[in-house]
């Protein structure tokens, strides 16, 4: 039967010294390969120290230099001697034997090396998983958060990166991607609202912010996005922060049959009401959609939802509604919202490859609220506000619409000057947002 002491190939490691000490400049490939991955200690010693001359620019890995640089760490020499390592000449005489003269059988070495130790840390950790069966937590979201840790942080430890090419050898599988993924509108997934389309799509790998007041059509905007993606069958998930799944399907139902809310709540539906919204229901029903209630945030499992519904349903459209903390410590709110829209712009958009749609709140200055790491983070953020009557009025009606926006950063597209905005119409009794005329106005709406 295997056992623990089974999981090393002592050949393998020898074959790797005996390799560097011939060409030592085979490290550079292999990077990703540390000290503490050999099973056998001295081997990784000796790793360590020809990785240490030949970054010094000592290509000459001989007896002399070799011994020196393990002797320059106190932690090296104390490893040396509990392992009775005196000796390094028998590693200059092996290397004649064992050596490996081309990179390609080099690396399938150390990919060896490297598999083997992360089968070592694995079971190492598997002590750890069977403990937590044990625990007294009775939530599965707690126990299941706690095991995504574990195996990311194990994971994380043992990536490699064993390819680096230049443009010239990546632009053609590049350009053949960009084409790949065009379509009639360009590329990417256009928003519901044409205004955006000069500035922005959603694309994988970006985050596109929606900044407004409180109370101001943030949740009706990615509802109505969330929704324009789910009938293009683009599967969406939508985390909410206030609104439960009862509350957001009822919006949902008023957005697809364009009966107020209210209505819906109310009941007493007249027979054409009542068909309507069986069919927005019907609807509903087959799009690829998830509504995910969350009142506190917990950015982790986040990431942990939208990896299971990555392989689940395909997931590529995100929404997070929205960007929030209840520290009351101003630098621990900072903080926090910073790292919601670090996971959500380089984890989730980034790393799972999905196009993130979220809001944030602006403060009365019409500033992002609590922390500039949101605009760190953020490939475009769009600002948002009603429009007072007068504005309306002033604008030449609804007809112009009753929401003033405009692009307040964009890494992605056309930029727009502070003095630059635009309209759409907001019909909030069935959470429904339309495009409209525009007109020119010389002063900002956003002050």
């Amino acid at each position: 039967m295997a056992a623990y002491e089974d999981l090393k190939d002592i050949s393998a490691e020898s074959a790797v010294i005996a390799s560097l000490l011939n060409h030592p400049e085979f490290i550079l490939h292999t990077d990703w390969l540390k000290a503490e991955h050999f099973s056998q200690k001295e081997n990784g010693a000796i790793y360590w120290a020809i990785n240490e001359l030949y970054k010094k620019g000592i290509t000459n890995i001989d007896e002399v230099n070799l011994n020196n640089q393990l002797a320059s760490n106190k932690a090296v020499v104390k490893l040396m001697a509990l392992h009775n390592l005196t000796d390094v000449s028998k590693y200059i005489e092996l290397a004649g034997y064992a050596a490996r003269d081309t990179i390609k059988e080099y690396i399938e070495l150390c990919r060896t090396i490297l598999a083997l130790a992360y089968k070592r840390s694995l079971y190492k950790k598997s002590g750890e998983l069977q403990r937590l069966c044990f625990n007294s937590d009775t939530e599965v979201e707690v126990t299941d958060n706690k095991v995504h840790r574990i195996i990311t942080d194990l994971t994380e430890k043992f990536l490699i990166t064993t390819e680096i090419k230049t443009i010239g050898e990546e632009v053609d599988d590049i350009l053949a991607e960009i084409i790949k993924k065009q379509t009639e509108d360009g590329f990417g997934i256009p928003s519901k609202w044409n205004i955006y389309r000069p500035f922005y799509v959603f694309e994988p790998g970006e985050l596109i912010v929606v900044a407004s007041r409180m109370k101001s059509g943030k949740t009706a905007n990615l509802l109505n996005e969330a929704i324009h993606k789910a009938k293009q069958n683009i599967p969406t998930v939508v985390f909410d922060t206030e609104l439960t799944d009862k509350m957001w399907v009822t919006r949902a139902l008023a957005h697809l049959s364009q009966i107020p809310v209210r209505r819906i709540k109310e009941g007493k539906w007249s027979p054409e009401e009542k068909n309507r919204i069986l069919s927005a229901n019907a609807e509903l029903k087959k799009l690829p959609l998830v509504h995910i209630y969350m009142p506190i945030v917990d950015i982790n499992r986040v990431y942990a939802i939208c990896k299971m519904l990555k392989y689940k349903i395909g997931l590529k459209f995100v929404c997070f509604d929205y960007i929030k903390g209840n520290d009351t410590d101003a630098f621990a709110l900072s903080n926090k919202l910073g790292q919601i829209t670090d996971v959500l712009k380089n984890e989730i958009a980034g790393e799972l490859d999905m196009c993130v749609l979220a809001a944030c709140q602006l403060s009365r200055n019409n500033e992002i609220s609590s922390s500039d790491k949101i605009a760190m983070y953020a490939s475009t953020i769009v600002y948002w506000r009603y429009k007072t009557a007068e504005e309306i009025r002033s604008d030449g009606g609804l007809e112009y619409g009753n929401i003033y926006t405009r692009i307040y950063l964009n890494r992605n597209g056309a930029q727009q000057d502070a003095g630059e905005w635009m309209s759409l119409n907001y019909i909030g009794d069935t959470q429904t947002i339309m495009d409209c005329k525009q007109t020119v106005r010389e002063e900002t709406p956003f002050g």
